[in-house]
């Protein structure tokens, strides 16, 4: 995928400055407003309780938008407390937390901070008109390329800020400071701050790795989140609840801390604090997000995909006989598989399994083809959707699908509301077993958990018949009104089919 320009040095370092500047006006408002008995008096819930909102909250988003419109009128706003304005079609979209660690806030604990994002439109070569122009429909990707937290009692500043290399958090750079109320927040270059980079803190606390954790507000949102910690837990030495996604993420990007990991947290929450830790060098992985809800977790630093859980055991018999595109027949143990997410610790074998899959049943020559070279770049496709894996009891990875929101690059026909499944494939030697059917079965029910979807959508291609009768044996329904053309390749229309999941499935659903 080539993106069709790139911003300039001089645009990104004006909207790192922005906000920088829009974080400190958020975090002298939260400073003026501690401790005063009437904002405490008047916190009221949202969600559930303990989710709390304040009159800071407010005044401090209020701040903060006030703040950027004032330099850059026709970017898109978005946060926690107001609706979003601006042009919807804009370059640059602010995603901001006016107070994370409310509860903090309010209770008179200092974890607590500020949190502005910033995320650049960048359009595909390949999908702009004639003339080089995006047109309204021309797919897009949002990539991050600003963030600052300042948590105000604690007196510290994180930020980063990305080059114009399209790669973006790849070539950012994050560092620390003191904060001051009084003084204009500091730059990268200044002499206060500190750079930070991954490699700096490689093994700084030797052994004691010490995990970053979050919880909901529902109960059995913790409840699910309680269970996943008691499965995280043996792979660190001590967890840290500290009660602010943002400052998690950046005690992970300065190294006090080594990785942080919750489920179901907004945008907002975890949009700058990512970034930076990003920009640090960490590892990050990223929910998928709406506008409304989030699917899957967000990870910073080095936690592995086995270690989140199972999504599902499947179990396929104890051994089964299979074909080995390599040595023909044989036997394996297909027995104890399990369906969980996957992390870029699983990149390489994605690829490879999607590769041997792919050329096994011919639906490419080589792995060459410019389509093979595309979805062998798997951690590009982790930032625009989820990927689960199925793993064996030995710890080999034998199937992978991709699942993906309407308007994401992985996309083709998913509407609000729909879940889209791509790019699923089974290890060649576990084929015929009954695992791809299971798998299906397994990713259906998974998909009828998620808020908010109601149907599983995909595409094939019409000519391959075992593949269609395949989909229709599961319960997916053909939809010929909704085929898609792929421009890319003249003449070939993939075939839609889509099945309702969870409450949506149910007899008498409308």
């Amino acid at each position: 995928m080539s993106h069709a320009q790139t911003a300039p040095d001089s645009v990104l370092a004006e909207v790192f400055d922005i906000a920088l500047g829009a974080a400190h006006e958020g975090a002298k408002v939260l400073a003026a407003m501690r401790g005063q008995a009437e904002v405490v008096a008047e916190a009221d819930t949202k969600s559930a309780a303990g989710d709390w909102v304040t009159q800071a909250d407010r005044a401090s988003e209020q701040a903060i938008r006030e703040y950027i419109h004032a330099r850059r009128p026709e970017d898109v706003l978005t946060g926690e407390e107001y609706d979003a304005s601006g042009d919807i079609h804009a370059e640059y979209r602010w995603c901001i937390d006016p107070l994370d660690g409310t509860a903090n806030f309010v209770r008179g604990l200092p974890h607590y901070a500020v949190s502005v994002a910033v995320a650049r439109r960048e359009y595909l070569r390949e999908n702009l008109d004639e003339d080089g122009n995006p047109t309204e429909d021309t797919p897009f990707v949002e990539r991050w390329v600003a963030g600052v937290v300042i948590a105000p009692e604690l007196q510290k500043m994180w930020a980063a800020c990305a080059s114009a290399d399209p790669v973006s958090a790849d070539t950012a750079q994050a560092y620390t400071a003191v904060w001051e109320a009084e003084h204009a927040p500091r730059r990268c270059d200044d002499e206060a701050s500190r750079r930070l980079t991954a490699e700096a803190f490689d093994g700084a606390t030797g052994q004691a790795r010490i995990l970053a954790y979050g919880f909901g507000y529902g109960a059995g949102q913790r409840q699910r989140q309680t269970q996943a910690l008691t499965r995280l837990i043996p792979h660190f030495d001590n967890v840290r609840r500290l009660g602010s996604a943002a400052i998690d993420m950046c005690l992970v990007a300065d190294g006090t801390l080594d990785a942080y990991a919750e489920t179901d947290i907004n945008e907002w929450d975890w949009a700058a604090g990512s970034f930076i830790a990003q920009a640090a060098g960490f590892p990050v992985q990223r929910p998928l997000w709406n506008s409304t809800h989030s699917y899957g977790w967000c990870l910073v630093g080095d936690v592995h995909g086995r270690w989140l859980g199972p999504i599902a055991a499947i179990n396929t018999g104890d051994t089964a006989s299979v074909r080995d595109a390599a040595s023909g027949d044989g036997e394996v143990n297909a027995g104890g598989i399990t369906l969980r997410y996957a992390t870029y610790h699983d990149d390489e074998a994605i690829g490879e399994i999607t590769e041997r899959a792919y050329l096994h049943e011919g639906y490419f020559d080589s792995a060459d083809d410019p389509y093979m070279q595309q979805i062998a770049q798997v951690a590009e496709r982790r930032r625009h959707a989820l990927l689960l894996v199925a793993e064996d009891h030995q710890n080999n990875i034998v199937g992978s699908v991709t699942l993906a929101l309407r308007g994401s690059l992985w996309a083709d026909l998913a509407e609000d509301g729909e879940l889209e499944m791509r790019l699923f494939v089974v290890d060649p030697e576990h084929q015929r077993t009954g695992l791809g059917g299971k798998l299906v079965e397994a990713i259906l029910s998974f998909a009828g958990t998620l808020p908010g979807i109601r149907r599983v959508v995909l595409t094939t291609t019409p000519d391959w018949e075992p593949a269609m009768r395949f989909y229709e044996r599961y319960g997916f329904t053909r939809e010929a009104h909704r085929d898609v053309d792929i421009p890319e390749v003249p003449g070939l229309r993939l075939a839609a089919f889509s099945k309702a999941v969870g409450s949506a499935a149910e007899p008498n659903a409308s």
